[in-house]
This record gives C-alpha cells, sequence and structure tokens, in this order.
C-alpha cells in the first residue's frame, strides 16, 4: 500500500478522533455532543476493523506512522494528531478487533489527562 493510500486512510480516523477528543475537553462526559462524538469514532474504528485486525498510530521522531507507514503528508490535521500524542507523552496508539464503546470513551478521556496521569493507563495496561 501507497503512503497516500495510508494517508487517506488515517485522515477520517484523525478527524473523528481529534474532533471526540475537543468535544469531549468543552462538554461534560455524558453530554450529547460528547456521546455522538464518541459513537461517531467507535463506528469508524469498527467499520476499520473489520478489514484489518488492528489500527496502529505512533510518533516516532516527530514523524506520525500510521501502520508501519510514515505519514508524510503535511497537514494541519496530521500535524494537529502528531500534536496531541507528543503533548500527551503517546508514542503509539493501538485498537484492536473487539474495542468496545466504553474503552473509545475511556481513550478519549485519557487524551485529555494529564500527561502524568497517563502512566496508570500503561501500568493497568500491563497487567
Amino acid at each position: 500500500m501507497r503512503a497516500s493510500d495510508k494517508a487517506s486512510g488515517l485522515r477520517p480516523f484523525a478527524q473523528r478522533l481529534l474532533a471526540a477528543q475537543q468535544v469531549q475537553a468543552m462538554y461534560p462526559d455524558r453530554h450529547p455532543r460528547v456521546n455522538l462524538a464518541v459513537r461517531e469514532l467507535y463506528l469508524h474504528v469498527t467499520g476499520m476493523l473489520e478489514h484489518v485486525s488492528e489500527i496502529r498510530v505512533a510518533l516516532a521522531d516527530n514523524q506520525l506512522v500510521f501502520g508501519n507507514t510514515a505519514v508524510v503528508e503535511r497537514s494541519d490535521l496530521f500535524s494537529g494528531l502528531a500534536a496531541l500524542l507528543q503533548r500527551q507523552e503517546v508514542g503509539r496508539l493501538i485498537i484492536t478487533k473487539g474495542v468496545r464503546r466504553w474503552e473509545v470513551r475511556a481513550l478519549i478521556a485519557a487524551l485529555n489527562s494529564p500527561p502524568e496521569d497517563l502512566e496508570v493507563w500503561v501500568e493497568d495496561a500491563d497487567t
């Protein structure tokens, strides 16, 4: 798969993830707008996972990587996603088949948490 194809696959995921993260930052957790943003991200993620076993997004040397392919396209969207991951000190994000809606909601909440609070998420994931 070409890098441009990978970028086009990442674009709608990044749009929904960033939108959900921003909406959750502005509204209380169970607000209808948050619920809608979580739903849209969840449906998109599960749709993607019908075709692949996992969604992998990473940040390596300030380079966004989707799957195993570096995203070479420069855009505000990808810069925003890279900035969010860097600010939150997230080196990689992996979403696998079987993800539940509450896990997507928790991911969004984690992306809005102070980076030092994310250490708890990593420790929980390792156990």
